[in-house]
C-alpha cells in the first residue's frame, strides 16, 4: 500500500522536484517506509511513498522502470495474483531483479500491452504509467474502487494524487468549490464520483483507464469528461474521457439469464473461492491480522483465515461503553472460540471529542459516515501489532446484508394499498410524540421482553416510519432510508445535479419485483464506492496500515451476482448464504442476534461532550458568513434534536462535517 502522486506540466526540472517534495511529504502517512521522485524533460514528475509489504528490499521500491526501459509506474495497491503472472512471465524470459508484485506488472504491461495485462490483474489498485515511447500517460483504478485516484486539471498543470491532500501541497493549487457538489453530499453524506468537491477536480470512475498525452494536456481546445461513454466518442477529434476495461452494469445485467442452481453446490462453491482469495490476500513479507467487529462479513473472514493459519492470526475490535452500540463482547466470543489473538480497545466520547476535528484532514473532504470514528480507532490499534489487515466489508452489497433491502421492500408492499391522504394523517398522528416520550415508554414496556425481542432506538425508528408513510413510492422510501439531509433546502438553493453512476444499471431490474436486486447494485455504484471505501482507505492509510478487501475480489463480486436472490435471502435471514458458509466453522448462537453494524452514539453525544462543539459550528455566525447552508432551517434542526422532539442526527453531523471541513480549509 503506497501514495503515488505526479504532475504533467511546462515547468523546469528544479520546479518539479520542489512541486513533487511538497506532494510527497504529503503522502508519507501512506509511505512511510520510502519515497521518491521521478522527472522527465522538464514535463513530468511521478511521486511515490511506500508502505512496504511485498519485497521489504530496495528492489521494489518506485517510480520503477520496466526491464526495457519503455514503461515508469507508481503503483498503489496490491495484485494478489503475481506470483502466478510472474512464473507465466518467467517462462516467456524474463528475468526479475526482486519479489514485488510492481515488477510484475511493468512486465505483463511489456509482454501483453496495457489493456491485456489489466485484464489479468486481480486485486486493488491505482497507478500512473508513463510510455516514453509514445509519450502518454495512462491512470488506471482497480474494478470497484478500493484504491482511491483524483486527478484534474489545475492552472495549466494534469495532476494526480491518491489523496487531494497532495494536490492541495502544490503551490499553484486553487481550491475553487464546486457549489453543486454540496446538495449531494449533505444527502448522501459523501461526494458522488466521479466528481470531488472542487472544480475542475475529478475521482477516476473504478474499473477504467484514462489516456492523455502531454500535447492534449497543453492544448487549449481539450474537450474533457470524467464518465466513461458508453460508446467511443469520435466526433470530438480531441475529446478525452475515461474508458471502462471491466464494468460493473455488464456483471449485474446477466442476473436475468442465471443457470439452474443447486444450493448445497452453490454454499460448497463459495467456501472454496473465499479461501483461494482469503489465502492469496494472506500472502505478506510483514505481520497480518483481522478485523472483527462480530458480525456475519468480519467473523466469516477471520475464521477462514485462521482455518488457513498454522498458529493464532491476530484480530481487533472497537468497543464503546454505550451498551446498546457495544458488539465488542460477541466479537471476542467469536475470538475465543476461534482461537485468535484478540485485541480490543473501548472508545469514549472523550477519544472521539479530540478526532471528530481532525476527520476532514483524515477524509479530504466532507464525510458524515459516522463509522469513521472507530473505523480510525480500530486502524490505530491493529497498527501496534500488524501492517496487513484483512475486513469484511462489501458482504452486505453483494450478499443482501443491509435491513433496508428488506425493510423498503416490506414497507412499501403494506403501505401502497392504502389511500396517500389516510397515510398522511397517520403520520400526522405518530409525529406527535416526541422522541425521548417514546423512548422512555418502551424502556418501562423492555422490562417485561425477553432479550431477543427488544429493540434500540425505537422513537427514531417510529420518527422514520412516519416520514415513510407520505411518500408515495418504492424508490422514495428507499432514497429516504439511505439519505442523511432529506430538506433540499438545507442547501440554500443549490440545486442538485449529481448524475450517479447508478445511472448505468437504470434499466436492468424490475424495480416492482427485483427492487431488492436492484438496491444491491445501486449501493455497488455509489455507498460502497464513495463510503465504504474510501472510509476504509483513509482510517487505515492514516495509520499507515493497509487493508484488504477479499469480499471484493472481482471473482467473488461475479459469483455473487450469478446466484439468484433466494441464495442470499429467504424468510429466516439475509446473507443467507454467508451464514451457512460461516457455520461450518462458528456456532449458529454466537452468530444470530440483531444487526448493529458499526453504530455511534452520536445522538446522545450531541447533547452532552460534543454539543459546544456542534454549537460554535451551527450558530455562530462567522462559521456560516459562506452562504453555502440555510442558517436558519439549521437552527430548527438543532434545537429540535436538543429538545428530544426529533432526532435529527443524520442531518446534523452531515451539516457539521460541512462545516469542520470548511473552516479547516
Amino acid at each position: 500500500m503506497c501514495g503515488i502522486a505526479g504532475i504533467l506540466s511546462r515547468s523546469s526540472n528544479e520546479q518539479l522536484k520542489q512541486q513533487a517534495n511538497g506532494m510527497a511529504n504529503a503522502l508519507l502517512h501512506r509511505g512511510p517506509d520510502a519515497h521518491d521522485t521521478w522527472i522527465h524533460n522538464n514535463t513530468l514528475a511521478m511521486v511515490h511513498t511506500r508502505l512496504s509489504i511485498q519485497d521489504l528490499s530496495p528492489n521494489g521500491n518506485q517510480p520503477m522502470a520496466s526491464c526495457h526501459g519503455r514503461y515508469i509506474i507508481v503503483f498503489n495497491g496490491e495484485i494478489y495474483n503475481f506470483q502466478t503472472l510472474r512464473t507465466e512471465l518467467e517462462t516467456s524470459g524474463y528475468k526479475f531483479k526482486g519479489g514485488s508484485d510492481t515488477e510484475v506488472i511493468l512486465a505483463a504491461i511489456e509482454e501483453y500491452s496495457l489493456e491485456k495485462a489489466i485484464e489479468k490483474f486481480e486485486g486493488m489498485f491505482a497507478f500512473a504509467l508513463w510510455d516514453k515511447k509514445e509519450q502518454n500517460l495512462y491512470l488506471c483504478r482497480d474494478r470497484l474502487g478500493e484504491k482511491p485516484l483524483y486527478y484534474g486539471w489545475v492552472n495549466n498543470h494534469f495532476v494526480w494524487a491518491s489523496e487531494l491532500k497532495a494536490l492541495h501541497s502544490l503551490p499553484f493549487w486553487q481550491a475553487e468549490i464546486r457549489e453543486s457538489s454540496i446538495p449531494a453530499y449533505l444527502k448522501y453524506g459523501y461526494i458522488p464520483t466521479p466528481f470531488t468537491m472542487y472544480k475542475n477536480c475529478y475521482k477516476l470512475i473504478p474499473g477504467s483507464l484514462l489516456k492523455l498525452s502531454a500535447e492534449q494536456v497543453f492544448s487549449k481546445n481539450i474537450h474533457f469528461s470524467p464518465y466513461c461513454p458508453s460508446e467511443k466518442n469520435s466526433g470530438q477529434q480531441n475529446a478525452i474521457h475515461p474508458e471502462y476495461y471491466w464494468q460493473f452494469s455488464n456483471v449485474a445485467a446477466k442476473h436475468n439469464n442465471r443457470p439452474t442452481l443447486n444450493y448445497t453446490d452453490a454454499v460448497n462453491h463459495l467456501d472454496e473461492l473465499l479461501q483461494h482469495v482469503i489465502s492469496k490476500q494472506m500472502i505478506s513479507d510483514v505481520p497480518y491480522g483481522a478485523f472483527l467487529s462480530g458480525g456475519i462479513d468480519s467473523s466469516l473472514v477471520a475464521s477462514i483465515m485462521q482455518s488457513l493459519s498454522s498458529t493464532p492470526i491476530n484480530t481487533f475490535t472497537i468497543g464503546f461503553n454505550e451498551e446498546d452500540f457495544n458488539e465488542a463482547r460477541f466479537a471476542k466470543d467469536i475470538s475465543q472460540h476461534l482461537g485468535t489473538n484478540h485485541h480490543e480497545l473501548y472508545i469514549s466520547s472523550n477519544d472521539c471529542l479530540e478526532l471528530v476535528p481532525k476527520i476532514p484532514e483524515i477524509m479530504d473532504e466532507p464525510f458524515a459516515d459516522s463509522s469513521v470514528l472507530p473505523a480510525y480507532f480500530v486502524s490505530a490499534l491493529a497498527r501496534q501489532q500488524v501492517t496487513v489487515c484483512l475486513s469484511g466489508d462489501g458482504g452486505d452489497e453483494l450478499f443482501c446484508g443491509y435491513n433496508r433491502y428488506t425493510k423498503t421492500n416490506r414497507i412499501w408492499k403494506k403501505v401502497q394499498h392504502y389511500p396517500a391522504n389516510f397515510r398522511k394523517i397517520i403520520a400526522s398522528l405518530l409525529q406527535l410524540f416526541p422522541i425521548h416520550s417514546v423512548d422512555k415508554v418502551y424502556s418501562l414496556i423492555a422490562r417485561f421482553l425477553d432479550s431477543k425481542n427488544k429493540n434500540t432506538r425505537v422513537g427514531l425508528k417510529l420518527q422514520k416510519l412516519a416520514k415513510l408513510l407520505t411518500l408515495n413510492n418504492i424508490d422514495e422510501i428507499y432514497d429516504m432510508l439511505i439519505s442523511y439531509c432529506t430538506n433540499p433546502a438545507i442547501a440554500a438553493g443549490i440545486p442538485d445535479n449529481a448524475t450517479l453512476l447508478s445511472n448505468e444499471i437504470t434499466g436492468l431490474f424490475d424495480k416492482n419485483t427485483q427492487f431488492i436486486e436492484y438496491a444491491m447494485a445501486f449501493d455497488t455504484t455509489t455507498y460502497l464506492l464513495d463510503d465504504n471505501l474510501v472510509k476504509v482507505d483513509r482510517t487505515s492509510m492514516a495509520s499507515s496500515l493497509e487493508t484488504r478487501l477479499p469480499l471484493l475480489n472481482h471473482k467473488v463480486l461475479e459469483y455473487a451476482w450469478s446466484l439468484p436472490l433466494e441464495a442470499k435471502l429467504n424468510s429466516k435471514a439475509t446473507k443467507r448464504i454467508l451464514r451457512d458458509i460461516l457455520y461450518k466453522r462458528v456456532p449458529k448462537e454466537l452468530i444470530e442476534r440483531p444487526k448493529m453494524g458499526f453504530s455511534v452514539p452520536i445522538s446522545m453525544w450531541l447533547k452532552g461532550p460534543l454539543k459546544e462543539w456542534a454549537e460554535n459550528l451551527l450558530l455562530e455566525k462567522s462559521n456560516l458568513e459562506h452562504g453555502y447552508l440555510n442558517s436558519e432551517l439549521i437552527k430548527r434542526l438543532w434545537l429540535s434534536h436538543l429538545s428530544g422532539k426529533q432526532d435529527n442526527t443524520a442531518a446534523l453531523w452531515s451539516i457539521l462535517m460541512f462545516q469542520q471541513w470548511y473552516t479547516n480549509s
